[in-house]
């Protein structure tokens, strides 16, 4: 890797991770079997800024931000050779919304690099920005049960069965 680690290196079942700094902009996926790369993202010559160390869903998506552009980024990466990471399924990067309407106006955009994100035993992701903003994103990877909505945490957005507005009606 070029550049000084940005993170705490992470062990995961497979991967090694290291997230260098700005001036490597890519996460690294090392094999634990032999300490070869086995992939970066984002791939190519392509640059990141920053980035977190990642956390590991139990469903295998890695989670991570960066801060150019400032965003999560929940990565699969195939299981046939050579492993390949690509955005999981149904996601896109989350960056976020300047105007997310709960009763008021709320600023969810991401503004920085996050904190290492967390992902609790029901898939709840939280991470934190150095603006202080925490976030709880609910994923697919947590246990059997989803949360229930609108008492693990007070959210914002309205998505379906995962609000805590009482009028919205989960189909």
């Amino acid at each position: 890797m070029a550049g000084q680690m940005n993170a705490s290196v992470v062990v995961g079942p497979t991967y090694v991770f290291g997230s260098p700094t700005a001036t490597d902009g890519q996460l690294h996926a090392f094999l634990k079997a032999d300490g070869g790369e086995a992939w970066h993202w984002p791939l190519g010559a392509a640059k990141a800024g920053n980035i977190s160390a990642p956390s590991i869903g139990a469903d295998g998506i890695i989670y991570f931000s960066s801060d150019n552009p400032k965003q999560l980024i929940p990565l699969k990466v195939s299981t046939t050779l050579p492993a390949t990471p690509s955005l999981a399924p149904g996601w896109a990067e989350f960056k976020g919304s300047a105007l997310q309407k709960t009763t008021t106006l709320v600023d969810t955009t991401v503004d920085s690099l996050t904190t290492e994100p967390v992902i609790d035993s029901s898939g709840v992701i939280y991470f934190g920005t150095t603006a202080g903003k925490v976030f709880a994103l609910i994923t697919d990877s947590g246990g059997p049960l989803p949360p229930v909505p609108g008492q693990t945490w007070p959210r914002v957005g309205f998505d379906n069965c995962n609000s805590s507005n009482t009028a919205f009606a989960c189909q």
